[in-house]
């Protein structure tokens, strides 16, 4: 049986948005560039990361740390898709 194949490419122009939130016990920078270092271990093309919100964490009537909720957009790669009689097939990205 032959199988006809159709080539699809999704959009390179696309973005994904997430949310973390650091803590670290010094400031609110340091707890946003903390934030932003752990997305960068498992994302790559990271673009924006913008301050959502800032809040302390207390203890004892004392400031134990500073939060930084932050959301970190990356870019999403262009992959394509091949269509067969059989289904869809990931053919790569780039």
């Amino acid at each position: 049986m032959t199988q006809s194949k159709r080539k699809i490419r999704a959009d390179d122009s696309g973005y994904k948005v997430i949310e973390l939130t650091g803590t670290r016990p010094v400031s609110w920078e340091e707890a946003a560039r903390s934030a932003v270092e752990t997305a960068s271990k498992s994302l790559r093309d990271l673009r924006v990361a913008e301050i959502k919100e800032l809040d302390l964490k207390v203890e004892k009537e004392k400031v134990a740390a500073y939060r930084s909720r932050v959301h970190v957009s990356f870019k999403v790669k262009q992959v394509e898709w091949s269509v067969t009689s059989i289904g869809w097939t990931h053919v790569g990205a780039e």
